[in-house]
């Protein structure tokens, strides 16, 4: 796992506590879904969280895929991991969400193709398929 903070709303920190797990299932469909809406942005500055209540800064843990392909999609749509954080809380929150009869699964793959003193050249691919729910089901329940 790989520790690192967020910035959340107050008024929402313990919904992320208590539901992390759970809200974490959803992050894959949820960056696809945000991926859909959003377009790949330059030249504009980063977005943050924009609460009108106070924010605190969170410690939490991701897995190295889901650290990777939350960067990915914040970096592409210039936006901070806390800001899609944020909105994946608020996607879990739907009810349509939760009961969606399938489960995105993603795929991270990041490849150098130049790492030099004068240029810097690589891609990051995150693809996303659909996963069945029994598929998923068994691959959550598996003995570790």
């Amino acid at each position: 796992m790989l520790k690192t903070s967020i910035s959340l709303p107050l008024n929402i920190i313990s919904t992320w506590s208590k539901n992390r797990w759970e809200i974490m299932q959803m992050h894959t469909r949820f960056l696809r879904f945000a991926v859909r809406k959003a377009e790949f942005r330059r030249g504009v500055k980063r977005l943050y969280n924009r609460s009108n209540g106070k924010c605190a800064i969170v410690k939490v843990r991701f897995t190295p895929h889901e650290y990777d392909s939350l960067h990915t999609v914040a970096a592409g749509m210039r936006v901070s991991v806390s800001f899609l954080i944020f909105y994946l809380i608020k996607f879990w929150e739907k009810k349509a969400q939760k009961n969606a009869g399938f489960v995105v699964g993603g795929n991270y793959s990041p490849k150098v193709l130049e790492w030099s003193k004068m240029r810097v050249k690589f891609e990051e691919v995150l693809a996303f398929r659909r996963v069945s729910c029994r598929t998923h089901h068994r691959y959550n329940n598996r003995k570790k």
